[in-house]
């Protein structure tokens, strides 16, 4: 269940759950039968807790999982802090007339004669990324959870627009799976390029003579082959050590085993402690359900 639950938007649950209170509770005020407000109860109450699960679950996290550097983070789940920017030789993002972003979600509303009625939302895909002072990582923000004190609202024409933004330049937080990929990942098997190098030079027999036929009778011998073979060898080298010296590049992703994906330019004890009073606030619903429903039942 558990595992479900990160999957979740924490933040939206616990918005979506503390509205269906305002709704439930006078349903339970009000109902004129037992049933229903026995009913009600119990809706409140397993709401409050799902949402508790899923507060606790990413206060855990938050708590517990050590900062990583981003050059020496291990493969798999892990925490990271710095500050995120656009890629070199790119502009920042932007929604419509909003200010400069890495990332963005905004909601549209249009005024009509009932007031301003719901019209879309949505989000940026695009990456970007986050530097500390050992490393650069690429971040992925599809499916994250994005918690951030950049809000924006303006009104144009009969349109509203609220967004919320990353700006460049911000102090992030980001919890989620690392995937590194260049020569640490993925190693030159040298034995196969070696193979693959002498059989590109077969294909020009004429500059394979011009190389390696020392005594010039149209033919390779064992002795001139391994000293193609050699000459193969030290260039599968001379690559490898290129190869060796490129820079690793680093992905943060949403895990695959569905924990939670967190960005946010809160700091983490603020935002472990947010969770925190997520939970009791849960907590303090679920215990008045129940014991309004064993109040009602003993009547």
């Amino acid at each position: 269940m558990l595992e479900t639950l990160g999957h979740f938007k924490v933040e939206l649950l616990n918005r979506l759950i503390s509205a269906g209170h305002l709704l439930l509770f006078p349903v339970v005020y009000l109902a004129p039968q037992l049933s229903h407000k026995i009913i009600a109860l119990a809706l409140a109450g397993l709401g409050s807790m799902v949402a508790w699960l899923a507060a606790l679950r990413r206060y855990h996290l938050i708590a517990d999982t050590p900062t990583s550097r981003i050059a020496s983070a291990a493969q798999g789940y892990v925490k990271l802090e710095g500050r995120c920017e656009p890629h070199p030789g790119s502009a920042p993002l932007g929604f419509l007339s909003g200010p400069p972003c890495v990332w963005y979600r905004y909601v549209t509303h249009r005024l009509s004669g009932c007031g301003w009625q719901f019209i879309d939302r949505g989000q940026s895909s695009e990456t970007f990324l986050l530097l500390d002072e050992s490393g650069t990582c690429v971040i992925d923000p599809e499916q994250a959870e994005v918690l951030t004190t950049h809000r924006r609202k303006w009104v144009s024409g009969y349109y509203k627009q609220q967004v919320e933004y990353l700006a460049p330049g911000d102090m992030i937080y980001a919890l989620g799976e690392l995937a590194s990929f260049g020569a640490v990942t993925a190693p030159l098997d040298k034995r196969a390029e070696v193979s693959a190098v002498l059989s590109a030079w077969k294909q020009d027999r004429s500059e394979l003579l011009e190389r390696f036929d020392a005594d010039g009778d149209g033919e390779i011998d064992l002795k001139e082959w391994e000293e193609a073979r050699a000459a193969a060898q030290r260039e599968v080298d001379r690559e490898s050590a290129e190869w060796a010296r490129t820079p690793d590049i680093h992905l943060l992703r949403a895990p695959s085993d569905r924990r939670p994906f967190i960005l946010s330019n809160r700091d983490p004890r603020a935002l472990a402690k947010r969770f925190v009073l997520w939970a009791w606030f849960h907590v303090g619903v679920f215990t008045a359900a129940v014991i309004w429903g064993i109040v009602l039942w003993a009547r």
